[in-house]
């Protein structure tokens, strides 16, 4: 008596098991989120968004794809949107949009699916094309060669060279100050003896000497300098670029790529 009941307590699990099973597989293939229905200005602003794109009037899809998210926002709008900061060069827009585009609500027609697939490889082509944003260079040393370089390095230390020696000629002038202030006495000098004071004119003499040479010096430095700052050549301005594949231009509410 009791194999019957084991018998029957097993197809009962056999069966239950067989219901749940397709219900089970079905809720698995459900979208992650309900659809939602784009009003009639959302599917006019994204179908000619999406125009724009395909003409490479990028300004203009971009705008019209802003005002569309204005009106609610839509995975298939954000796509189109990071296309097109894509192809505009704007790297991170691109990705700030292209992130919105999968967890967006989603529309019924592109497919969810169809439209996280294609934000993820628009993805993968802005890590790939915008690698490194080169940081703005400041205007010192923008674009300057090692020729320019070495004209100004040469222009500044002539420049100090030469201003060493304008103080070595204040100071010898200060020296002799000393000898003219001296107290006098009968077209003498009381104050400080005579060899003093021409030890101090003999220092004043060669202050004078090694400044005017410095000052010489230093003119010549500068100028050489200045020669080779403004012979230096031009460097090509230095771009970059981003290529851009011309398929999977944009996706319209119809799936239109």
């Amino acid at each position: 008596m009791k194999r019957p009941t084991h018998v029957v307590l097993a197809s009962i699990a056999i069966a239950a098991l067989l219901f749940f099973l397709p219900a089970f597989g079905w809720a698995q293939e459900q979208p992650t989120s309900e659809p939602v229905t784009p009003s009639d200005e959302q599917q006019k602003l994204n179908d000619e968004g999406v125009e724009h794109l395909i003409e490479e009037n990028y300004a203009r899809a971009v705008a019209h794809f802003e005002q569309s998210l204005l009106l609610g926002e839509l995975n298939v709008t954000y796509l189109n949107l990071g296309r097109a900061y894509q192809k505009m060069g704007k790297c991170e827009k691109a990705k700030s949009a292209l992130e919105r585009a999968i967890v967006a609500p989603p529309v019924a027609n592109p497919p969810e699916k169809l439209v996280t697939d294609k934000a993820r490889e628009y993805l993968a082509e802005v890590e790939q094309e915008c690698v490194v944003e080169p940081a703005e260079a400041g205007p010192e040393t923008a674009g300057m060669n090692s020729h320019e370089l070495w004209g100004w390095t040469a222009t500044a230390a002539g420049l100090a060279v030469a201003g060493t020696g304008v103080g070595l000629h204040f100071a010898a002038e200060g020296k002799r100050d000393e000898v003219r202030e001296a107290q006098r006495q009968d077209g003498l000098i009381t104050s400080v003896s005579q060899t003093e004071a021409q030890q101090l004119e003999d220092d004043a003499n060669t202050l004078d000497s090694v400044g005017a040479a410095m000052i010489a010096a230093g003119l010549v430095g500068a100028g050489v300098g200045t020669y080779l700052v403004f012979t230096a050549p031009d460097q090509a301005d230095a771009s970059v670029s981003v290529g851009l594949s011309a398929d999977s231009i944009g996706l319209s509410l119809s799936g239109r790529f």
